[in-house]
């Protein structure tokens, strides 16, 4: 079970992602044998005998774009190549090593959105980019947050600036579409978003 949350920056994709996370750690605990490897396309199941546990507890994936930050990479507008490269490296080593169940809220799918829009000059490198990204967009669940909900919370690490928000966020909805990716949109205040992602995810995976 591999679910994003995905948007345009400012848009409270962590805030609900670490309620969603919360809730999920707390309340359920995933029986291996119950559990499908995504993306496998002969339906292979975990192996009880590979864990110690038969328990999979949820992860919170941590946000490769903010490690960037914290190691002194630039982001954001004028993000360079190194540090997009890095971010994208960083990314899909995130996802492909943590093992499911996990929810995420970053995905390859935004940062792709934003190497988009940043690298339009760079054409070598924006088709290196997508194709390793659209090889590995590989979840399970995607829970979109539109702009124009909320206000940008200034966190002296994402931009402010709102044509930037829109410009993105039409640009992770043309990803979407053009990729045929499933999505449902998630909109109201915290705790409307909360209970509509909360009733997705339940009935998606029949959890009870």
């Amino acid at each position: 079970m591999k679910i994003v949350i995905l948007g345009s920056h400012g848009t409270g994709k962590s805030t609900l992602a670490n309620k969603l996370f919360h809730h999920l750690k707390n309340k359920y605990k995933l029986s291996i044998d119950n559990v499908q490897i995504s993306g496998d396309d002969n339906g292979q199941r975990f192996k009880t005998s590979s864990f110690s546990d038969r328990n999979l507890r949820w992860k919170f994936l941590p946000d490769a774009a903010v490690d960037a930050f914290v190691k002194g990479f630039d982001i954001n507008e004028g993000t360079p190549i190194e540090a997009e490269w890095w971010i994208i490296a960083r990314q899909l080593e995130i996802e492909s090593l943590t093992p499911a169940p996990w929810i995420s809220d970053k995905c390859l799918i935004d940062l792709l959105a934003y190497a988009r829009f940043i690298f339009t000059k760079e054409k070598d490198f924006l088709n290196m980019i997508e194709r390793v990204a659209v090889k590995n967009f590989n979840y399970d669940l995607v829970l979109y947050l539109p702009t124009g909900e909320f206000p940008i919370e200034n966190n002296y690490i994402r931009s402010t600036d709102e044509k930037f928000q829109k410009v993105i966020d039409e640009i992770v909805k043309d990803i979407l579409t053009e990729y045929q990716i499933p999505f449902y949109t998630i909109r109201g205040d915290v705790e409307t978003r909360f209970n509509i992602a909360k009733d997705i995810i339940e009935q998606t995976f029949s959890l009870s």
